[in-house]
């Protein structure tokens, strides 16, 4: 929230013509006190003016903007975040994960849990990787694609956690979707 609102203040101050916000979530919320949704309302709504469009990344979120009147329908058009789903063709088989599998180092007998995300302190990439400790290393490995911030604490946990051969992190990956089908969690 504050990213958005300093971010749409530069760019009415720059003058920028086009200055696009997109929403992943609110500052406030159904357990928020009635005077910091009033607040938070508000200021959305002022934040709104700046703002020559706004982007939701799921429907909840373009549903509240309307129904509290932060802007206009048509100022907000929702694009869905995540990854694309394979269409039907694009499914691998059983023997191909496998195959997509080894090639990455991995057990294909192993469950394969899987972290998508950027190494930074809110996505907690740490308390993964400590709870991934206790488990059955027998039975699952654990695969962490992304980078960040905290890349460099996570390497340093996993060594002294005794987990290195354990969990992979893979960094970047364009290959997500071949992830999410080869993964059980």
């Amino acid at each position: 929230s504050k990213g958005g609102a300093v971010g749409r203040i530069a760019g009415f101050l720059a003058g920028s013509s086009k200055r696009i916000h997109v929403v992943q979530g609110f500052s406030f919320h159904e357990f928020s006190k009635w005077y910091q949704e009033y607040l938070g309302r508000n200021i959305e709504r002022l934040l709104a003016l700046l703002s020559t469009q706004i982007i939701s990344v799921n429907e909840d979120d373009r549903a509240t903007a309307i129904k509290k009147k932060i802007c206009k329908p048509e100022k907000i058009t929702t694009i869905f975040n995540g990854v694309r789903i394979p269409s039907k063709d694009e499914l691998l088989s059983d023997n191909e994960i496998d195959i997509f599998l080894n090639r990455e180092g991995l057990d294909p007998q192993k469950k394969v849990v899987i972290s998508v995300g950027r190494l930074m302190k809110q996505k907690a990439p740490t308390d993964l990787i400590k709870a991934f400790h206790y488990m059955d290393h027998s039975k699952a490995q654990l695969v962490m694609i992304g980078e960040g911030p905290l890349l460099n604490k996570c390497q340093k946990l996993m060594n002294e956690l005794g987990l290195n051969g354990k969990v992979s992190m893979l960094g970047f990956r364009k290959d997500v979707a071949k992830w999410y089908q080869a993964c059980s969690i």
